[in-house]
C-alpha cells in the first residue's frame, strides 16, 4: 500500500504545526499510534488526526494537559467541519476538547 502525499497548504500547515504541539506535550505516543498519525499527516488528513489526538487524550504522566488541550483547540479552529462518520465530526472533538481545556484550566493544570 503506498500513501500519497498531500501538498499542505499554509492554513494546513499551522493546523500540523498545533497537533505537533499537542503531540509534544502529550507526554509520548505509542508507536503503532505513532505510524498512523505520521501516515495521516502525509497524506493531510488533518481532521483524522485531531480526532484520534481529541480520542486519546494526555498521557497520565509526563504530559502538559493544559497545552496539549489548547493545542488541539488552536487546531480544531482551523479545521473545516467534517461530515458524520466512524469517528465523529471535528465540531464534536472540538467541543469535547474545549470541555477538557475548561476543567483543566480551572482546576489547576490538572486533566479530567
Amino acid at each position: 500500500m503506498f500513501d500519497v502525499a498531500k501538498q499542505l497548504d499554509e492554513r494546513e500547515l499551522l493546523i500540523a504545526e498545533h497537533l505537533r504541539t499537542a503531540m509534544s506535550a502529550m507526554g509520548g505516543v505509542a508507536s503503532g499510534r505513532a505510524l498512523g498519525l505520521s501516515r495521516w499527516f502525509v497524506m493531510g488528513e488533518l481532521a483524522s488526526v485531531f480526532r484520534s489526538l481529541v480520542r486519546s487524550g494526555p498521557r497520565a504522566i509526563r504530559s502538559q494537559p493544559a497545552e496539549f488541550r489548547e493545542a488541539l483547540v488552536s487546531a480544531g479552529e482551523l479545521l473545516e467541519p467534517a461530515g458524520e462518520n466512524e469517528h465523529g465530526t471535528v465540531t464534536q472533538a472540538l467541543d469535547e476538547c474545549l470541555a477538557h481545556l475548561a476543567r483543566c484550566t480551572g482546576s489547576g493544570g490538572t486533566d479530567g
